[in-house]
């Protein structure tokens, strides 16, 4: 049962850490372009904060108290950044 939970805490870190972290770049681009930031400016300074922010996902996944907050935690994320990204573009 503990390795049940471990791996999920992994997928949920690796994976789900992976697409917020690629949401939040997207919607930086978005977002430093519309305020007058040339694209390519815009892709790499999103990018670079795109590392760190994994990062940051990465850390908080692993320490986590349960696999059900995480989850939810990720889902409340991705769902605000998808929104944050539709009205943006």
């Amino acid at each position: 049962m503990v390795h049940a939970r471990v791996f999920l805490r992994l997928v949920a870190a690796l994976g789900g850490g992976y697409g917020v972290a690629s949401l939040a770049v997207s919607v930086a681009v978005a977002l430093l372009v519309r305020c007058g930031l040339a694209g390519a400016e815009a892709v790499v300074t999103a990018a670079m904060s795109g590392f760190v922010l994994y990062l940051a996902i990465l850390l908080w996944g692993l320490g986590c108290e349960s696999v059900a907050r995480l989850y939810c935690g990720l889902g409340v994320a991705a769902a605000a950044l998808c929104g944050v990204w539709w009205a943006a573009r």
